[in-house]
């Protein structure tokens, strides 16, 4: 997923080492961008491979158990 570098999008980049940042308010960068991905296929790939690999860490399962885990650290059960 390509997009603007806001808040929400950086942290999710960051975090899944997914997606192409563009600066805000730049269509023109977002566009140049995209065509740059269009001529190397195999940076995408590598991207859908680091996205598929965070979700499979995160799902609703997953994420919901750490929270449970945490809640009970926490309150001392």
């Amino acid at each position: 997923m390509a997009g603007y570098e806001n808040e929400a999008f950086s942290g999710i980049v960051s975090h899944s080492s997914a997606g192409f940042l563009s600066p805000i308010g730049q269509p023109e960068l977002l566009a140049k961008r995209i065509a740059q991905l269009h001529e190397d296929r195999r940076e995408i790939a590598t991207a859908m491979r680091s996205a598929l690999a965070f979700a499979r860490k995160h799902t609703f399962e997953a994420t919901f158990a750490r929270r449970m885990d945490h809640m009970i650290q926490s309150s001392g059960l």
